[in-house]
Parts: structure tokens; C-alpha cells; sequence
């Protein structure tokens, strides 16, 4: 079976907490594998705890996440990647861009061979437009350049499965369309990219199909069946003008 052809992702009925507080109930959702997936809905709905109990950062109070048809976690690592939060990164740390890329090698399930190595950091920094930046130091960086950083990193790992929280956080129009475009031809290539994502617009924009929370699963599935005034009303409440605007640009589109 292709890659593109199986169920990338499993949530069953998942539920996390940090301590005695409950941030995710019961949610349960599966995955095509090879499209773009955004986790949207309010602050403090769980989203980037969703993508943590994914890759094992956190443990769930029940439920479980099986991979490319149930396969736990640690059978399938290499194949899955994860891109926090810029800002829980310490850039301070003594590092170049070149050796944050070369991790990905480290990670990947079809290692490449030595003489190799060179020329494959070069293509993922070429990728995102940092060829030039390779010797300088993360700390030396822009906010932008150093997202862009990490998904070459993200590239170089070759992964099936890409779990990126925020990736235009705090990010220019340019370098947005950069990381877009990056990620659509990952998709293409019958990978899967699933991101925390807070600019409906750029949602609207640029992802195939949603997951909609509000500490609960709200709703799930291809973007023109979840970008409804209903389920968005149930998971943003009363911020009802952004959300016109936003069905409205919708509406106007004719997305599918």
C-alpha cells in the first residue's frame, strides 16, 4: 500500500490534562494521509496540547494515537516530525543554522549516506531561501529566518507525517508564502502536514481540511464542510464580526 493511500492519523478518544485541569476531552477523530491540515479554534482550546500528545510530549489521561494504520509512536518515529512553538526554543543556544538542519538527517528512517549529507542540508536551506545563512548562528536570525530554520530541519528529516505548532507565528507575508508553499509541495508529494493555526484567513487560504476544537472536538473534516457560521459559532462564540468576515471571503470564493 502507498503511503498516500493509508490512514495517516488515529485519535481515540483522547483526553489530556495538565494536573487536575482538563484540556482535552474525549476526541476522537482519523486522517487521509496527503493533505494539509489546520487545528484551529480559540486560545486555550488545546490545540498545541493535541499536537504534544501526538508526538509523545504529553501523556494522555485516556485514549490513545495510532499512526499510518495504529501503529504506535515509537515504531514509526523517524517517519513523523514536529515543530514547536518558536518561542519555547532557546535560540541563545550555541548552535548553527547548518548543524540544526543536519538533526534532521539524525532523525530520518532512510538515513543518508555521508558523502551525501552536505548536499542534502544545502537542498533543505535552498528550500526556504537561507543557503546563505548556513555558517551563522540561530541566535543571529530574525524570527522569521529562524522558522524557516526549523522547517528545513523538518525537511531534511524526510518525514511522512509533519506536526508544525504556529508555523507563521510572528512571520512576514513573504516568509509565509515561503512556508506555504513549502509545505503545499510536501502534500503533493503525498506527504501529510498537520498545523496549529490561528489567522483564519490564512486557514482559509491554505489548508484542505480542519480540525475544530474547543477543548472537545467540534468538527473534522474537508474545509468547505467545517467553514460553517454553526461550527464556528460553537467553537469561537461570540466573536461574530471576525467570523462573517471570514464566511463571507468564504462564501465569495466558492472553495471547496
Amino acid at each position: 500500500m502507498k503511503i498516500e493511500d493509508q490512514e495517516v492519523l488515529h485519535v481515540h478518544n483522547l483526553s489530556v490534562a495538565y494536573g487536575k485541569t482538563p484540556v482535552l476531552w474525549s476526541v476522537d477523530f482519523k486522517l487521509p494521509s496527503g493533505t494539509f491540515v489546520g487545528i484551529v479554534g480559540p486560545n486555550g482550546a488545546g490545540k498545541s496540547t493535541l499536537l504534544k500528545a501526538c508526538v509523545g510530549l504529553m501523556k494522555p489521561a485516556q485514549g490513545y494515537v495510532g499512526f499510518f494504520g495504529d501503529k504506535s509512536l515509537a515504531s514509526v518515529r523517524s517517519r513523523v516530525a514536529y515543530l514547536p512553538q518558536r518561542e519555547s526554543v532557546d535560540w541563545n543556544f550555541p548552535i548553527s543554522v547548518r548543524e540544526v538542519v543536519a538533526m534532521g538527517l539524525l532523525a530520518r528512517h532512510d538515513k543518508v549516506p555521508a558523502r551525501d549529507e552536505v548536499a542534502e542540508i544545502d537542498r533543505c536551506l535552498a528550500a526556504v531561501s537561507l543557503g546563505k545563512y548556513a555558517d551563522r548562528q540561530i541566535s543571529d536570525l530574525s524570527g522569521g529566518q529562524q522558522q524557516r530554520v526549523f522547517i528545513a530541519r523538518a525537511l531534511a528529516q524526510n518525514a511522512d507525517l509533519f506536526f508544525l505548532d504556529e508555523p507563521f507565528a510572528a512571520v512576514d507575508v513573504a516568509t509565509e508564502k515561503m512556508i506555504s508553499g513549502v509545505l503545499k509541495d510536501l502534500v503533493a508529494q503525498g506527504k501529510t502536514v498537520i498545523a496549529v493555526m490561528h489567522d483564519l484567513f490564512s486557514v482559509f487560504e491554505n489548508v484542505d481540511r480542519l480540525i475544530l476544537l474547543n477543548n472537545r472536538l467540534v468538527a473534522v473534516g474537508p474545509k468547505s464542510e467545517v467553514f460553517k457560521p454553526e461550527y464556528l459559532q460553537a467553537a469561537y462564540g461570540g466573536q461574530l464580526e471576525m467570523l462573517s468576515k471570514v464566511m463571507h471571503l468564504f462564501a465569495q470564493s466558492g472553495a471547496k
